[in-house]
């Protein structure tokens, strides 16, 4: 669930930027300066309408807002909703499935990233994915992702090259490997 709140916040606040809305500043003012009044709160309090938008039940809507170290908050239920945002840009992936989670009523979006690494075992690249509910939230998301995000890699005769399942799996083994031990540092 937190996941898909997450995809679903970048989508939205992504949304809204494209759309290029934006809602009266909400800043304080500094000590001892005037502040001038929020024109649609000025406005709707005087019973003009349009003012300000309103959901079905008459209630205002909020556009979700961004802080600056990539937090979004957004309204969710009778609270408020704190999710970190991930910007992802095209290119970032090269290849993204959909799969059942094992022994788990979940699906899984697993995506490899796009720097190729060479391994003992053969070409890996970054793993990573998420997980969702049910099979119809991960294929919009895979949707999604395929059509903004995904560019396959291409070989040396710039040719698109279709990533496999076994690369898949490879990825995912390298991912999980443990990190070398490292050696104690020595006293000074």
């Amino acid at each position: 669930m937190r996941t898909f709140l997450l995809l679903l916040a970048a989508v939205v606040v992504f949304a809204f930027i494209a759309r290029g809305r934006t809602k009266p500043s909400q800043t304080t003012p500094e000590p001892g300066a005037e502040r001038e009044p929020d024109v649609a709160i000025s406005e709707a309090e005087e019973g003009n309408e349009d003012a300000s938008e309103m959901d079905e039940d008459g209630e205002p809507t909020f556009t979700p807002v961004s802080t600056a170290d990539g937090w979004v908050l957004a309204p969710e239920g009778d609270g408020v909703v704190a999710v970190r945002t991930l910007i992802m840009a095209p290119g970032q992936f090269v290849a993204a499935r959909v799969l059942p989670v094992p022994d788990a009523r979940r699906w899984a979006l697993e995506v490899l990233g796009k720097e190729a690494i060479d391994a003992d075992e053969g070409t890996c690249w970054p793993f990573g994915g998420w997980e969702f509910k049910n099979e119809a939230e991960a294929r919009a998301a895979l949707d999604l992702i395929q059509r903004r995000i995904v560019r396959p890699p291409r070989d040396e005769n710039g040719e698109t090259r279709t990533l496999s399942d076994e690369d898949f799996e490879r990825s995912r083994r390298f991912a999980e490997q443990p990190l070398p031990d490292s050696e104690p540092a020595s006293p000074l």
